[in-house]
């Protein structure tokens, strides 16, 4: 190591099997040489040096402590006009520090870094040692810090780090050693302050590193460690799971590459453990605990009592230990995890820098214990170990917020045993710091939020409603934009479906009004959709800025487009424009998207700071919102378990209308049934347990009826049923979260008698639309067309490989031809079967594949997909329309993302459950493929809620296109919503006590 070896030189006097160099051998070779010999200092340091490498393979401390008094000597005795004295100062430096390192007093290090700063002072600029002389000086001062903490050695480690890269040649031996060097003090900062430029910085720094080096250099393993360490701190930020992957690939490497008995195995294990651990609670997979678990005991077993890194890497075992406990709920690892945590605070020094996050730690361990076992004593002692640690002024930033959580969490304990008012306060005092920390991880922050509003809402609503408000706004920050969209996704599930839901329920509470509403809806339109609203706000008219501003709108698209293109999507060549990242074919790196995402957000100011462009890909503002609602209202719903609300707005204004029947434990009870009604409706064994599920939906229809759609319609003055040639007024519906399972557009008492005021039905009353929020409402209106022209793209796929028989849908020809009569001019993309229908087939263009529907989709105003659609639970972006390649290049939500078609107008899914999530904690984000084909720029979607009928789809579809047509090769998208109305309305007329064949026909968009 380039801090630890004397200059070759040196080193040439004593040559020989290292291992056979006893420390007894050491003292008689240096006893050799007499003092006074002039060669004597320097067969020293190299005797040192290599007593240096025999404690770095044995872990033998005799060998660093008589290395400390041999370059003592060494240094004492070389003349001070003679250059080695700097190096060999150095050098003893170093040594202090390893013997500190290895058990030794706090005295070593204060003397190490005084020796480091008295090298350097002796080997200014130009001198040969120079740049040895900072790094090993850097070292020792990041050392000091590591140990005691104070900030002034980090800062003086990085700044002589710095000046050891600027003043080393070009391809200088060490150079790689420095840049190393460097990223680990830059993650130390970063660990301290949460600034993530010092991650990323640390991350490039060693990348640098590793790239300089072979695989064989004696280095290469601490590289690798140093550089696995930064990515693991970034993804602990930031939730990209590339940062974490990586991680662990290279902290295997590191580990493989470090023999048994190195000093620094036991590190690098636990760096793993960690690593593997993390990857477990994101991932579930059980090997990566079990590997964690391993890891981490074979680190703590490794390291010797005494070691400076010893309680690090206890703490690391002992949060594997518990991460699998929180799975397995095997009582022995969390006892185990709870020993490794008491271990680690009685192996820190008093000021150590990991000293408030391994308490923060052992609080919330001694929290999970008391809640399986009961006994108080445990909470008894988080207790008080989170107050004397949450009061101490050495407690880091970062950590802080951990330990206020924790805290907050054993206060609730107590309180939720004794029902004290005062603790109860204390609880969400404790909570409601570590919300308003802005150095906290924003996933940190909403728990905590949202902790602490849970003890509020019953006595401080108002308190309650501003914190869940303020951790709302902090969503956006939890899916920044260089992180992939499964991270995205991830980041929101962390953070709980309910949470917008919750925030506008208690904004509304105490007298509802327009005021309350207004604020409300803000609340929804902010906390609802916020990766499809994070697109919608970049993807807005860009007319303006192209024609006033076209170098800024060519750099914004190509930076946008470029970030939209997501890893798992190959086959889509990836170029980027801008300056300095060329990427071609191939996913785009994590450091690179971060580069890209930091040009994006510059490309953003630079054209807010252009005058008339300074809302440009904001939110609209509220009177925005309103605009949208002058061609009809918007009801948007809000369940919570505070409360229930329809919100409806008109051009006018924002109605509340409270909704107490549709209580959540209601609706998820409802949902439950109606979907379980639904599979046994197409699995049932006889016509008794399918007409019995009909009767099933048919009462879900009935009591969504009564209690949500009925109050709104009345509201607005629509309680009679319309007469076909009246004109019909239209709704949109926003039913958010787990609501939107359900058919809010099919809800009513379809097979009552017509008396009076007719059917009491939304169908039989207003035209329906579904929007996720109102945004996505006004997007899709400012790109709507009345007329469009009469092209259409028709992807056909009457069998699909890799389907049970092949998946077979019998009437797709059918469909398909009558959109071929009604829009003539086709683009089809046909997979092989049978035609099936009564006409002849139109020739197929082309396999339906998905380069072939990338490549027409832009250039076609209609869109017509007559397949199977199949949605994904866990990775709603991964839900896909089934084409020709489905099983090695689907077509996903995700995979639609880069696409931008700007003369389109109506896209037509006939397929399965193309309008709605099934990812239970993603219900408020619409992710799926309706919304996906509204993100590229079709206005108005025609959806499924559920499995289709294929018989009944192509009916519909060829009554729905009948009703659009008009002269001169022109369709009527316009009316895309009422003849999706009419149509269904005709099949309902037909088989009104069985809605599973028509009630999943949906219409979302303008």
């Amino acid at each position: 190591m380039d801090d630890r070896a004397a200059e070759a030189g040196a080193a040439e006097v004593f040559k020989g099997d290292l291992g056979a160099l006893t420390v007894a051998e050491s003292v008689r070779l240096a006893d050799s040489t007499p003092p006074g010999h002039p060669v004597r200092p320097g067969n020293l340091e190299a005797l040192a040096a290599l007593l240096v490498e025999r404690y770095e393979s044995t872990q033998e401390v005799e060998a660093v402590r008589l290395a400390v008094e041999l370059i003592r000597e060494s240094a004492a005795t070389t003349p001070p006009d003679d250059p080695a004295r700097a190096r060999r100062l150095s050098w003893l430096g170093v040594c202090l520090r390893l013997k500190w390192e290895c058990g030794g007093g706090v005295a070593d290090l204060h003397e190490a870094v005084d020796i480091g700063r008295r090298s350097t002072r002796a080997a200014p600029l130009g001198h040969p040692f120079h740049v040895m002389c900072l790094a090993n000086s850097g070292n020792t001062a990041r050392s000091r810090y590591e140990a005691l903490g104070d900030a002034d050695d980090l800062a003086a480690a990085i700044a002589a780090f710095e000046g050891a890269i600027a003043a080393a040649p070009e391809g200088h031996d060490d150079l790689s050693a420095h840049h190393n060097n460097l990223g680990v003090a830059l993650q130390a900062r970063f660990d301290r302050t949460g600034d993530i430029a010092d991650a990323d910085r640390a991350i490039a720094e060693g990348r640098l590193a590793v790239d300089g080096v072979s695989g064989d250099h004696p280095r290469f393993g601490e590289f690798l460690f140093s550089l696995a360490g930064s990515l693991l701190a970034r993804f602990e930020r930031t939730g990209a799971i590339a940062d974490l992957d990586d991680a662990i690939r290279l902290g295997r490497a590191a580990v493989e590459a470090t023999t048994d008995g190195h000093a620094y195995k036991p590190e690098r294990l636990a760096q793993l453990s960690m690593a593997l651990r993390l990857r477990y609670v994101r991932k579930g997979l059980a090997h990566d605990a079990d590997a964690a678990v391993a890891a981490g005991r074979a680190a703590a077993a490794a390291v010797p009592p005494g070691h400076a890194f010893r309680s690090a890497i206890l703490s690391s075992a002992s949060s594997a230990f518990l991460s699998r406990y929180e799975t397995t709920h095997a009582a022995g690892d969390l006892d185990t995890a709870i020993r490794y945590g008491t271990e680690t605070l009685e192996a820190m020094p008093e000021k150590h820098p990991g000293l408030s996050k391994s308490q923060a730690n052992l609080v919330g361990m001694l929290v999970s214990r008391y809640a399986r076992d009961g006994v108080v004593n445990d909470l008894n002692k988080a207790i008080k170990l989170g107050r004397q640690a949450s009061e101490n002024d050495l407690v880091d930033a970062v950590s802080r917020t951990s330990l206020l959580f924790n805290l907050g969490s054993a206060l609730r304990g107590r309180f939720l045993r004794t029902r004290a008012v005062t603790t109860k306060q204390q609880a969400a005092a404790a909570y409601t710091q570590a919300a308003k920390d802005p150095q906290a991880a924003p996933s940190l922050r909403i728990a905590a939020a949202r902790s602490a509003a849970a003890l509020l809402a019953d006595t401080d609503a108002a308190r309650a409603a501003a914190l869940l408000e303020k951790a709302v706004l902090t969503l956006p920050e939890t899916t920044a934009r260089n992180l992939r969209r499964a991270d995205q996704e991830h980041a929101l599930v962390t953070q709980g479906s309910d949470l917008a839901c919750d925030a506008a329920a208690l904004a509304m509470a105490g007298r509802p009004g327009e005021e309350q509403g207004a604020k409300a809806l803000g609340i929804l339109e902010l906390g609802r959709t916020v990766l499809l609203s994070q697109a919608l706000d970049v993807r807005s008219d860009l007319a303006d800025l192209r024609r006033h501003h076209p170098a800024l709108a060519d750099r914004f698209t190509a930076l946008r487009d470029q970030l939209d293109v997501n890893d798992s999507d190959a086959s889509l060549e990836q170029v980027t424009f801008t300056e300095g990242v060329r990427l071609h074919g191939r996913p785009v790196g994590n450091d690179a998207r971060n580069r890209l995402a930091e040009e994006f957000a510059d490309a953003l100011d630079v054209i807010r700071a252009q005058e008339g462009f300074e809302t440009f890909g904001r939110p609209p503002a509220p009177e925005e919102l309103l605009a949208v609602a002058e061609p009809g209202p918007v009801a948007v719903f809000n369940v919570s378990r505070y409360r229930s609300d329809a919100l409806v707005l008109t051009s006018s204004g924002v109605a509340t209308l409270p909704l107490p029947a549709l209580g959540r434990k209601e609706v998820v009870r409802r949902t439950a049934s109606f979907h379980a009604a639904l599979r046994q409706a197409t699995t049932g064994t006889s016509g008794r347990e399918r007409r019995a599920a009909q009767k099933a939906l048919g009462q879900t229809l009935e009591w969504l009826w009564d209690s949500a759609v009925s109050p709104v319609l009345d509201l607005l003055g629509h309680t009679r049923q319309r007469a076909d040639d009246e004109k019909w007024p239209r709704v949109w519906w926003a039913p958010g979260g787990l609501l939107g399972q359900l058919p809010l557009h099919a809800a009513g008492y379809h097979t009552e008698p017509v008396m009076g005021v007719g059917r009491h039905t939304a169908m039989d009353r207003v035209v329906s639309s579904y929007t996720p929020t109102v945004r996505a409402l006004r997007y899709a209106r400012r790109r709507a067309a009345p007329t469009a022209r009469a092209r259409a793209l028709a992807v056909s796929m009457p069998t699909t490989p890799g389907l049970p028989g092949g998946g077979r849908l019998r009437h797709v020809g059918p469909e398909v031809a009558a959109l071929a009569r009604h829009v003539p001019d086709l683009v089809l993309l046909s997979g092989p079967a049978e035609w099936g229908g009564p006409e002849p087939a139109p020739p197929a263009d082309r396999a339906p594949t998905k380069a072939e529907v990338l490549l027409h989709l832009p250039s076609c105003p209609i869109a017509h997909f007559a397949c199977h659609g199949l949605t994904d639970p866990d990775e709603p972006s991964s839900s896909r329309l089934l084409l020709m390649d489905h099983e090695r290049d689907p077509l996903t939500v995700a995979g639609l993302a880069p696409v931008h078609a700007d003369a389109v107008q109506l896209a037509y899914l006939s397929a399965c459950h193309t309008a709605v999530s099934h990812a239970p904690r993603l219900m408020d984000e619409a992710i799926h493929l309706a919304s996906a084909f509204q993100l590229i720029g079709f206005p108005r979607v025609i959806g499924t809620a559920w499995e289709v009928d294929d018989q009944i789809a192509a009916a519909i579809a060829g009554d729905f296109y009948a009703r659009l047509r008009l002269p001169q090769q022109r369709v009527d998208t316009g009316r895309s919503a009422h003849a999706l109305h009419e149509a269904v309305r005709d099949v309902r007329d037909r088989f009104p006590g069985t809605p599973s064949l028509w009630a999943s026909f949906l219409h979302v968009g303008a």
